[in-house]
């Protein structure tokens, strides 16, 4: 960044040679600073943010405490983040790496654990995550996805998760030796059951 800002104000002052040119200084502050409420030592906090598309929820992942944490952001667009929620699923091995990957939606969230990561040796896991209609609005555990190849798949599934609205895209680029993506719908299978399309 800072060699592209110095290029730019030097070829500004070529005359004649870029007689449009204009150079541009670009001024970033931070506006703030999020830690977990329970931080500790190695917990990779902030590997995999997301941010909703209205840019008013932050899922941060910390895969070494088999967590990921809800910020909200005051209302009216502030610059104020509070932590609203920890997701943390019971019964996870140690080193399961759950918060490795996720993505948000409207009022559901994704979280996938680390390929490789727990008993599952070279596989991973997908959870999916509603928010209650009703106050305090907190997201409870609707689903769990695993590899259709099986719990020991040598697939890394997981390892990438995209979802916009009803569909949910999970990536496992070692699936039988050549990489496969899984698409899921909301609805297939029945109400919230996210079954393979």
């Amino acid at each position: 960044m800072l060699l592209l800002l110095v290029a730019a104000l030097w070829l500004a002052q070529l005359p004649g040679v870029f007689p449009n040119a204009v150079a541009q200084q670009v001024m970033v502050r931070e506006v703030a600073k999020l830690t977990a409420s329970d931080a500790g030592a190695l917990n990779i906090f902030g590997f995999t943010p997301v941010l909703s598309e209205d840019a008013d929820l932050l899922v941060v992942g910390a895969d070494n405490a088999n967590a990921a944490y809800v910020f909200v952001r005051a209302p009216g667009g502030g610059n104020a983040w509070s932590e609203r929620q920890k997701l943390a699923p019971a019964g996870l091995a140690s080193a399961a790496g759950f918060g490795w990957n996720g993505d948000i939606s409207m009022d559901t969230i994704v979280v996938s654990t680390r390929p490789g990561g727990g008993d599952a040796a070279t596989t991973g896991e997908v959870y999916i995550y509603e928010r209650d209609v009703d106050p305090p609005s907190l997201w409870n555990l609707e689903k769990t996805l695993t590899s259709p190849l099986g719990d020991s798949a040598p697939d890394q599934y997981g390892s990438d998760v995209q979802l916009k609205s009803n569909t949910l895209v999970v990536s496992a680029p070692l699936a039988q030796q050549v990489g496969v993506v899984h698409i899921y719908d909301r609805h297939e299978g029945g109400p919230n059951q996210w079954g393979l399309i």
